[in-house]
C-alpha cells in the first residue's frame, strides 16, 4: 500500500515552510537565516522558562513563553507548541497589573506549568529537527 501524505490537521503541529516563506516575501535566504537564529536562540528561549518555574518567577515566564510563542510565529507557528506557550504566558501574567483581575500563581498553576513545560518541549523537538534539516540543505 503506497503512503500517503498526511492530512493538513495532521501536519499542524509541524513547520508550514509555504507559509514561513511568504512571511519571507519569497525569500530563501532570509527563511533559512530566521530558522538559524531560531535554532541558536530556542534552548535560551526554554532554559528562561524552565528557570522562571525553578525560581517562582512570574514576570520571566509570562516574557520567555510570550518569546518563544512570537519566535514560532514566522514558522506557520506550529499549533500545539505555540497553544502551550501562550498558556505557560497565561499563567504567568496572573499578577501582571495590566491584566484584570490580577491573580496570584498558585502551587496549582506551577505545578500545570511545569506540565506544560513538558509538553512544550516534547513539540518543540520536531521543530528543531525540521529547522536543523532546513538549514541542512
Amino acid at each position: 500500500m503506497p503512503e500517503t501524505s498526511p492530512k493538513p490537521q495532521e501536519n499542524r503541529d509541524q513547520v508550514d515552510w509555504s507559509e514561513a516563506l511568504k512571511v519571507t516575501g519569497g525569500d530563501e535566504q532570509l527563511l533559512t537565516d530566521l530558522a538559524v537564529a531560531f535554532l541558536q536562540e530556542a534552548p535560551a528561549m526554554l532554559s528562561r522558562i524552565e528557570t522562571a518555574i525553578d525560581n517562582r518567577d512570574a514576570e520571566l515566564l509570562r516574557r520567555s513563553a510570550h518569546t518563544v510563542k512570537g519566535s514560532l510565529r514566522p514558522f506557520g507557528a506550529p499549533k500545539m507548541a505555540s497553544e502551550y506557550a501562550w498558556q505557560i504566558e497565561q499563567i504567568g501574567a496572573k499578577p501582571d497589573p495590566r491584566v484584570q483581575p490580577v491573580e496570584e500563581v498558585t502551587v496549582e498553576d506551577w505545578s500545570r506549568t511545569k506540565e506544560l513545560y513538558g509538553l512544550l518541549n516534547e513539540k518543540m523537538q520536531p521543530i528543531l529537527d525540521a529547522m536543523k534539516e532546513r538549514v541542512k540543505k
